[in-house]
């Protein structure tokens, strides 16, 4: 029923505007527009409301526009081609001036954003402020299916009914306006179901965050949702549009780790079609005696494998999700650098921090034997038998 009314109330103020006649400050003269987007195009339509036989060829009027340029004699149309506020004025030759103020506008092409939805469907959001109303053209064939007026909820949608890729048209108009602001057209291609999507990269970039990189489909808007230390518990976290990348602050990636998943949602239906998880990794070196011991916790949903990286070189990789591994092949005194690398069926990964640490080795040498002394010249000699097994 409101959709009807609003429809009503559409055409009625289309049909007023075509015939719309705005009268001068004296209401000597008659003007079709007194507002528009530039470049706008007023006509004098009636000189002689009050008067008969002015502003003829023989009794000639003068037309200022109030833009700058000469004033002419039976000037009846008149274009403004730049945004501003200007005086139109009529001098009549025997009763003195009369004028009307025009406002042109900037000719904005409205922003809007545009969903995909499920069977063959879609919703747009009109994001654009400018304007007093908002005419959708879903077919861009000149024909408007959805007028909508200034608000904070500027959404619509349609069905086509089947695949196939169309030209959708925006345009705004204010109330008393001209009908000639320019439109926006976008690209829309209707699906019968919304693509599943897939976080391609999870990268802890310090201890308070962590980037995401996925590959986005056109027109689709994605809804980012964040569990902490579980790969099954998630909460809403953010809305994504038009972007690729995302940065997560605030976070304590030394303390937790974190699981991520991203829908695909249907705003028609309010309905999400899910991503599989990408977790990050809490994770730790410890330095030991002839081992660096390294320990991860992370929800292992997905995993194909690990893999570990050891001074920017693949070191290892190990089937599943194991939580730690012993590196006893070091050599004492040697910096070495850690990250883990978890890849995901469908080829996501998700790669931790860097840890670094230097190996060392404590050994307690074997005891020596047969220690003997014998005094001579120039003193006492010492000597004993040492283990072959132990190298000083």
């Amino acid at each position: 029923m409101k959709k009807a009314s609003f429809i009503g109330l559409f055409f009625l103020f289309t049909a007023v505007s075509a015939h719309a006649q705005y009268l001068s400050r004296l209401g000597r003269f008659s003007v079709d527009e007194i507002k528009g987007c530039a470049p706008l195009t007023v006509t004098i339509l009636d000189a002689n409301l009050i008067t008969t036989g002015q502003c003829t060829a023989g009794f000639p009027c003068l037309m200022t526009s109030g833009d700058g340029s000469a004033a002419q004699q039976n000037q009846f149309t008149i274009t403004y081609t730049q945004p501003g506020t200007y005086t139109l004025s009529v001098l009549y030759q025997n009763i003195g001036a009369d004028d009307i103020q025009i406002t042109v506008d900037p000719n904005i092409q409205p922003a809007f954003e545009v969903y995909t939805c499920s069977g063959f469907q879609t919703s747009i959001k009109i994001t654009d402020k400018t304007y007093d109303q908002y005419f959708i053209d879903f077919n861009n064939d000149g024909t408007v299916e959805t007028a909508i007026p200034n608000s904070n909820n500027q959404t619509a949608s349609h069905n086509y009914g089947g695949a196939g890729t169309y030209n959708i048209s925006v345009r705004g108009r204010d109330v008393n306006s001209a009908n000639n602001c320019a439109a926006q057209v976008q690209s829309f291609t209707a699906l019968p179901v919304l693509p599943v999507p897939q976080i391609n990269t999870l990268t802890v970039l310090n201890n308070t965050s962590l980037q995401l990189d996925f590959t986005p489909q056109a027109n689709i808007q994605y809804k980012l949702e964040i569990g902490i230390n579980s790969g099954t518990v998630f909460q809403q976290f953010q809305t994504l549009y038009g972007v690729n990348t995302v940065t997560v602050p605030n976070l304590q990636t030394e303390n937790n780790f974190y699981c991520f998943r991203l829908s695909a949602f249907d705003p028609c239906t309010n309905t999400n079609t899910y991503s599989a998880p990408v977790c990050s990794h809490n994770f730790d070196l410890a330095i030991e005696n002839g081992n660096n011991r390294l320990t991860w916790a992370t929800a292992s949903v997905a995993v194909v494998s690990t893999e570990i990286m050891r001074n920017n070189t693949s070191y290892t990789i190990i089937p599943g999700s194991p939580n730690q591994l012993n590196d006893v092949d070091v050599v004492c005194k040697t910096n070495y650098c850690y990250q883990v690398i978890n890849h995901y069926a469908g080829g996501g990964r998700s790669i931790s921090l860097e840890k670094c640490g230097d190996a060392f080795t404590t050994v307690t040498p074997a005891a020596v034997t047969n220690v003997s002394a014998q005094v001579g010249s120039p003193g006492v000699q010492l000597s004993w038998q040492q283990d072959p097994g132990f190298s000083v």
